[in-house]
């Protein structure tokens, strides 16, 4: 179904945006049934996987989805044990490649409708999860979001940080006068990014105050962190190349995400 055209002759040059059958067939489906859109969700933020995500994942190419965190306590796939970090592969059997294939598999089944989804996690482990959709129906919710990403952010001080050259990162510890001062949440303690190394293992993944952060590394492989010497302790025995998941907050956006790092 054509949506918009931008042509500068009138012909067939220039630029042409188009909504699939299939997608406008099951939106007036739902006007038909409903008087309105039903959306269903997973109750989890996402993003594309990357080559360090594959390798960890075990999987010969690049593919899948990076659960990042979940929208709130009660969320479907939190519930049913999906955990941040996990890499979704498939739903209900259907390749799952990128966030776009994602929700399209989930957005327009019915709300309550159980799905199978299949992860794949560390060393190639293989799990399937069976997740009841939640709905999506609070108009406010992109709004809060954004209002969220458009916040401050809070600049470090310039304290002397501590070298952690295996992720190529200076960090300083989240002491409670810090985390006032960064607003963290209670329950968020780790060790904060001061300076990242040009071109080391983080380099591009983590980010500082005025670059887009700062993040703080909460936890290692699911290890909680709350200093240098427990950050570094994390690392422990893993050699130069091993990939490892690291538990990231973000102070301006107020948001979790998970980064996979290969050590230097």
């Amino acid at each position: 179904m054509n949506t918009a055209i931008a042509s500068p002759t009138g012909t067939y040059a220039g630029y042409g945006f188009a909504v699939p059958i299939d997608l406008a067939r099951q939106v007036m489906d739902q006007l038909i049934k409903h008087g309105s859109v039903q959306r269903a969700a997973l109750g989890i933020s996402v993003r594309d996987a990357g080559a360090n995500d594959a390798a960890y994942a075990g999987l010969s190419e690049i593919r899948g989805v990076v659960v990042q965190d979940f929208g709130d306590a009660s969320s479907p796939a939190r519930s049913a044990g999906i955990v941040p970090g996990d890499l979704i592969v498939a739903v209900d059997g259907t390749p799952v490649d990128y966030v776009g294939q994602l929700q399209q598999r989930v957005a327009f089944r019915r709300p309550g409708e159980t799905v199978n989804v299949e992860v794949a996690r560390k060393g190639g482990k293989r799990v399937t999860i069976k997740v009841p959709l939640e709905r999506v129906d609070d108009p406010d919710a992109n709004r809060r979001a954004a209002e969220r990403r458009n916040e401050p952010g809070a600049a470090e001080r310039g304290e002397r940080g501590v070298v952690n050259s295996r992720l190529g990162i200076t960090v300083l510890p989240s002491t409670d006068a810090a985390a006032e001062r960064l607003g963290l949440p209670e329950n968020v303690r780790g060790v904060v990014i001061a300076e990242v190394t040009d071109h080391g293992p983080a380099a591009g993944r983590l980010a500082t105050a005025g670059e887009g952060g700062p993040d703080v590394v909460i936890a290692v492989e699911g290890r909680a962190v709350s200093s240098a010497a427990e950050l570094s302790k994390a690392l422990d025995g893993r050699h130069a190349g091993e990939i490892v998941t690291l538990r990231v907050y973000n102070v301006p956006t107020k948001s979790y995400r998970v980064e996979r790092i290969r050590l230097g």
